[in-house]
Formats: structure tokens, C-alpha cells, sequence
């Protein structure tokens, strides 16, 4: 029973992850989509549910599950405002908050039940669907033809901006070229993770090595500058952590800030400063068009009233109004949710990365390793799009995997000459 759920629970994060794989595949066998993606998302999060009614642990980690509850609270307390006011109907602010925050709530189905996946089950699960999805990314640049399905007309594939100046972007089996580099920087920063590892033999880092070479031509592929600066910081952190060594909370805090400053500078100030230069790939239309989306959150949250400013809209942009567009997570949340939810789902991010730093201790696995430096992007990628249900679906199997560290003040409830061995993780 626990290898099928953790099996069940692996398949359904991959096939929420790679979120149009399902529906190209039932597309090209039987021109119609008979099951949506979304069933994927439910099947996740109900497998994740049912695996911790049957087997529930208690976890030592009171303080991340306390910032959960502070969170859930903020945005129902949002949620509840917009409601009163008519502001929204409520299907559509149901659709909203489940499509921004769901897997955010799912996490403490992952916490709280007992380890189910393993670690090998996760990178085999990456390694074995990176190299497929890959090639196909690699062969829609390189023979400019988006070889599946773009769009249908029902809407139930939709993939965004896969024309970039006449050049098909690399978007694999995903909805959008940026939704395959997430998956890209996962693998690439595994990857980085085994070839810096100092128990990888030579068969493991060569493999390692390719794996990282693919990784780097995919994502050069997707034609999305803000990939060519998450994908290798998620690298180069995943090298970082691979000494196995604690690092300060202080330089903890500051990698994921440090990572925002270098895509602000790059993202916007070089496009500003080269825009003189006739090269496509820095044309600073978009960012023209995304500063123009952030005035404008930023004056619906700022100048509709109190109520908008401390509790938000309702809309969830680019979802329940397709056409209302902000592209900053952070923004998003506060338009949608208004200070109050900003401030619940940022405290809930930047907790589970400082929870993230007790993970790094000489037995610290590959794999956790990987994860984290993915995390240590998210302010960055967080500032020019809406990433958070990326992240957080990221995560979830990680999740389920860890096991706490010795308590503090055990370690002199042991006998004399043993100690506490750090956990596998």
C-alpha cells in the first residue's frame, strides 16, 4: 500500500508539473481532451489527503506549520472580505484562490504524513522524463515547428507566447516555454548536485555532466531571459550547498535576495541600457509591457479603497480575468489578496527556506540539495511572474521525504561515546 500511494503521489507531481503532457498525448490519439489537467492537480492533492488519514506523524515543525496557519488565515480573512463586499462571485474567487494557493495549502498533507517517497524515487522520476522532454523542447527550436499542439479550440491546450519573434520557443509538454524551464533548472541543478557531490564516482558525474550540457542548450532554447539567469543560479546555489556545510542565517537569508538584485539589474536595467542594440533576445518591449502591468496592480491595490488595500479584489490576473495581467507574484498576491495575504504567503514562503537551511548537514542528500537551490530563486523569478504554484508544487514530494533532525537536548538523553547522526535527507 505505501509503495503504490508514494508511486501515485510521484506520478501525479509529474503530471502536474509537466502540465499539458496528458492532454497533447489524448490530443494526437484522439483529437479531443477527455481528461483536463486539472484532474492531475486533484488526484495529487487527494492522494496526498488520503495517504495522511492512513498513515498521519507527527512532525517537529511547529514553527513552519504555524506560519501555514497564519497564512490560511490571512487569505480566508481575505477571501471572507471580498465575499461581503459582492465584490467577486464566489465561483470565481474559488477558482482563483485554489489556482494560486492551492498546492501553498496542500503542504501539510505532505509534512504531517509519514515518509512515503523516497528520494531515489524522485531523482530516478526527473532524470528518466528529463531526457524525452528535453530532445522534444531541442527539436521544436531547432526545426521551428511546435511539432504538438498549441492551442484548441475548447481551450483545453493553451500555450502561451511559443512565437517569439518568429522563432518557436522550446516549451516541451508544458504550457509555457518558462513552465519547461522550471522543470530545466530542477534537473539541471540535480545534476549539478551529483557532479559536486564528493561520494559520485565517475560513471555518476560523467552522466551528471551531459545531463547538465542537455539542460544548458534546452534552456537556451526557450528564448526566456529570465531562464537564462534562474536556471544557472540554481546551478551555481546547487554547487554552493553540495560542501554539506551550515551556512549563516544571515547568508541564508540574503541568497534568494541576492538573486532578485542580479535579475533586477539584468532584466531590466541592461535591456534599458543596450536597448540601442538591434538584437531581438534584448528588446525591452515586454519589460515595457510588464512595467506597464505592475502600474497598473499597483494602482488597483493602492487607490481602490481600504477594503482593496488591506483584503484585495478577489481576481486572481491572467486566471478568473484572462485579460488582467500583472506578472509579479508578490503583486499578485497583494491585488488578489490584498496586504493581508501578501504579507500571510510571503511570511509562509521565506519560513520554509529558512526551514530548508537545517537540511544542509554532511549527510545531506543530492536531491534536497537540488530542491533547495531551486527554492533559493523563487524572489527572483517571483518579481517578473506569478511562480509561486510552480515552487510550491516543486516541493511537495520533498516534503513527504524529510525527516526532522534530533531534537534539541536529546543528544544528552544518549548514552555515553554516541551521538546523534545527522539524518539521510
Amino acid at each position: 500500500m505505501r509503495s503504490t500511494l508514494s508511486w501515485m503521489l510521484v506520478a501525479f507531481w509529474l503530471l502536474s508539473l509537466a502540465n499539458t503532457a496528458v492532454t497533447q498525448v489524448q490530443a494526437l490519439l484522439f483529437d479531443t481532451v477527455v481528461v483536463p489537467v486539472l484532474a492531475f492537480k486533484v488526484l495529487l492533492v487527494g492522494t496526498a489527503f488520503l495517504s495522511l488519514l492512513i498513515y498521519p506523524q507527527r512532525r517537529n515543525r511547529h514553527a513552519t506549520l504555524i506560519t501555514w496557519l497564519v497564512f490560511v488565515c490571512c487569505i480566508l480573512a481575505s477571501a471572507a472580505s471580498v465575499f461581503s463586499r459582492g465584490a467577486l462571485p464566489m465561483q470565481e474567487q474559488a477558482v482563483g484562490l485554489l489556482t494560486i494557493y492551492l498546492y501553498m495549502i496542500a503542504v501539510p498533507l505532505f509534512v504531517l504524513t509519514k515518509p512515503l517517497i523516497r528520494l531515489e524515487q524522485i531523482s530516478a522520476t526527473i532524470c528518466v522524463s528529463f531526457v524525452p522532454l528535453a530532445l522534444l523542447g531541442l527539436a521544436q527550436y531547432w526545426f521551428n515547428d511546435p511539432i504538438v499542439s498549441t492551442g484548441t479550440p475548447d481551450g483545453s491546450i493553451t500555450i502561451t507566447a511559443w512565437n517569439f519573434y518568429g522563432q518557436v520557443r522550446a516549451f516541451s509538454l508544458f504550457a509555457a516555454g518558462l513552465d519547461f524551464a522550471f522543470f530545466l533548472a530542477l534537473a539541471a541543478g540535480l545534476f549539478a548536485a551529483f557532479l559536486f557531490d564528493p561520494g559520485s564516482g565517475i560513471v555518476k558525474k560523467t552522466l551528471a555532466s551531459l545531463g547538465l550540457f542537455l539542460a544548458a542548450l534546452a534552456t537556451h532554447a526557450t528564448l526566456t531571459r529570465i531562464a537564462y539567469l534562474f536556471v544557472p543560479l540554481t546551478v551555481v546555489f546547487s554547487a554552493f550547498l553540495s560542501r554539506r556545510k551550515m551556512v549563516s542565517r544571515v547568508t541564508w537569508f540574503l541568497m534568494p535576495v541576492t538573486a532578485l538584485l542580479l535579475g533586477v539589474a539584468v532584466v531590466i536595467w541592461l535591456p534599458l541600457y543596450l536597448r540601442t542594440m538591434n538584437v531581438y533576445w534584448l528588446s525591452d518591449d515586454s519589460l515595457v509591457e510588464r512595467l506597464f502591468y505592475w502600474n497598473q496592480g499597483l494602482d488597483t491595490w493602492l487607490h481602490s479603497g481600504p477594503a482593496t488595500f488591506w483584503f484585495g479584489t478577489g481576481v486572481a490576473p491572467g486566471i478568473t480575468n484572462p485579460d488582467y495581467i500583472i506578472d509579479n507574484t508578490f503583486l499578485n498576491f497583494a491585488v488578489q489578496s490584498g496586504t493581508l495575504g501578501l504579507c500571510g504567503a510571503t511570511l509562509f514562503m521565506f519560513a520554509i527556506w529558512m526551514w530548508f537551511r537545517e537540511l544542509i548537514h554532511p549527510n545531506t542528500r543530492p536531491e534536497t540539495i537540488a530542491f533547495i537551490a531551486f527554492w533559493a530563486t523563487f524572489l527572483l523569478t517571483g518579481m517578473f511572474n506569478v511562480s509561486n504554484m510552480t515552487y510550491a508544487l516543486a516541493i511537495l514530494p520533498l516534503l513527504n521525504c524529510l525527516k526532522d533532525p534530533c531534537p534539541k537536548g536529546a543528544e544528552s538523553k544518549l548514552p555515553k561515546n554516541v551521538t546523534s547522526p545527522a539524518p539521510t535527507q
